[in-house]
C-alpha cells in the first residue's frame, strides 16, 4: 500500500475549512479537453463539484503554504463535493503528479485502487498516477485537495519527516 497512499499526521482545523466549504461556489466538473477524457464520465460530470477560488481562506493558504515549502513545489487547492450516489469511474490524473486530500466530511467512501481495492484514509498523500475510483456514498463526500503539479509521488515521499507518516 506504501506504493499508493501514505497516511499524514498533520494538523488542520477541520472545523474551519468545512465552514469555508460553504462560503464558495462550486461549478460541475467538466474536462477543457474533451480528447483527454478516460471515461464520458469526466466530459461533464453534474455529481462531482469543484470549487477552484480557494486561496484567499485561510486556513486553505496556511496548509498549502506549509506543503510547498516542504516539497519545493508549486500547488493547486481546490474544494470537490461528490453528490450522493455519484461514482467516480476509474481513472489516473493528468496534470497533478500526486496529491493530498483531506477528508472534512463524515462516513465516506474510500478510495479503491485498480491494484489494491479499498483505501480508507482521512489526510493522506495519494498516487494519482496509479489507477483509481471513489465508490457513491448515501451522503456528500467532501474534499480538500491539493494538487502537487511538479513533484512525483515518491518525491514527495522522501521530503516528508517521519512525524507526519502516520
Amino acid at each position: 500500500m506504501r506504493n499508493y497512499v501514505t497516511n499524514l499526521d498533520f494538523k488542520y482545523n477541520k472545523e474551519r475549512l468545512i465552514k469555508d466549504l460553504d462560503t464558495v461556489d462550486y461549478v460541475d466538473f467538466k474536462l477543457n479537453n474533451v480528447k483527454k477524457a478516460q471515461n464520458p464520465f469526466f466530459i461533464h460530470a453534474p455529481g462531482w463539484q469543484i470549487c477552484r477560488d480557494i486561496d484567499h481562506i485561510e486556513e486553505v493558504n496556511r496548509i498549502s503554504t506549509y506543503f510547498q515549502k516542504l516539497f519545493e513545489t508549486k500547488i493547486r487547492t481546490q474544494f470537490f463535493k461528490q453528490m450522493p450516489g455519484c461514482e467516480i469511474p476509474f481513472h489516473t490524473d493528468g496534470r497533478p503528479m500526486c496529491s493530498i486530500n483531506i477528508l472534512l466530511s463524515e462516513n465516506n467512501s474510500p478510495i479503491t485502487f485498480e491494484d489494491i481495492g479499498d483505501v480508507y484514509y482521512h489526510c493522506a498523500l495519494l498516487n494519482i498516477k496509479k489507477k483509481h475510483k471513489v465508490k457513491s456514498s448515501k451522503t456528500e463526500r467532501w474534499l480538500f485537495n491539493l494538487s502537487i503539479l511538479d513533484k512525483t509521488y515518491e518525491e514527495c515521499i522522501e521530503k516528508l519527516p517521519d512525524t507526519l507518516k502516520n
